[in-house]
């Protein structure tokens, strides 16, 4: 066998392994994704359901009306954004902290770390309810100490400490990654030619690190714009987040409006993505 054909054959071989793949990620995401493209224009039925009948109406809503811009800017895009940079200011020296220890007791901290990916999002959620509601734990310590409770919970103060506790490991993860792989002699070069420990992060560390930052935010910020029981749970209906109006159309079976929402929610986060991508000459990995 030449070396052209054994060349097609071994691409033949990882078309056969790619295919059942690309079978599943077809059925079970491009094509239900297709539908609800399609549901997004349907004309919704006030008496429950849709109408096969195109329409811009379920976009146009969701840029115009007060309502919907409020749900989908103020109170889910902007908290995301709040999130994804607390994630990376507070991650970052948790990061590098654990990049630069020995492995063996990085290790140890690290699986420390992944234990709470083994409990349901929820029961986590439902944890901090009573760390911090109206009677739970800090404000009980504060009534005991004679200061006046703090309103931590159905707020957005909730929603952002809720979503820090669920998204933080991603982005420590995902930076410990990025920062273990950068030979630390690089910094310790740059301290010998004059340069402090700022400029040694600034111009050494951080260029270098970029990438596993801008993958991290990814995450983090996808995540936030579409998890459910955090601002449901943490939030309640004053900070009500676009999953939440996403469910509550569904369960109002106004199914074009829901598949609209979810669009919209969609094209934004891989518009971010591009963006990323774009900013950082699509050195993003994932």
């Amino acid at each position: 066998m030449g070396r052209s054909e054994s060349q097609g054959h071994n691409h033949r071989l990882e078309r056969l392994l790619v295919l059942p793949g690309v079978l599943l990620v077809t059925i079970f995401w491009l094509v239900p994704l297709g539908v609800i493209f399609i549901f997004s224009f349907y004309t919704n039925n006030p008496f429950g359901g849709y109408d096969p009948i195109f329409t811009f109406q379920n976009f146009r809503a969701i840029g115009i009306e007060p309502f919907y811009r409020r749900i989908f800017f103020d109170r889910t895009l902007v908290n995301a954004i709040v999130v994804t940079v607390a994630c990376v200011l507070v991650g970052y020296p948790v990061a590098y902290w654990l990049a630069r220890m020995p492995e063996k007791r990085a290790a140890k901290l690290l699986v420390i770390m992944v234990v709470p990916f083994l409990t349901a999002t929820i029961f986590r959620v439902y944890g901090l309810v009573y760390l911090l509601g109206n009677k739970g734990f800090i404000n009980s310590l504060l009534m005991s100490l004679g200061v006046s409770p703090i309103k931590l919970i159905w707020n957005k103060t909730g929603v952002i400490i809720g979503f820090l506790n669920v998204l933080l490991p991603y982005m420590i993860l995902t930076l410990y990654a990025s920062i273990v792989q950068v030979d630390r002699s690089l910094e310790e070069a740059a301290r010998v030619l004059g340069a402090s420990g700022w400029k040694a992060f600034l111009y050494i560390l951080l260029p270098l690190t970029k990438p596993g930052i801008a993958t991290g935010c990814i995450f983090v910020f996808a995540i936030a714009m579409g998890t459910f029981e955090v601002p449901a749970i943490l939030g309640g209906m004053r900070e009500m987040a676009i999953s939440m109006l996403i469910q509550q159309k569904v369960g109002l079976m106004n199914y074009p409006m829901a598949s609209a929402l979810a669009v919209a929610l969609l094209v934004l986060v891989v518009a971010v993505f591009a963006l990323m991508r774009r900013l950082l000459g699509g050195k993003i990995r994932l």
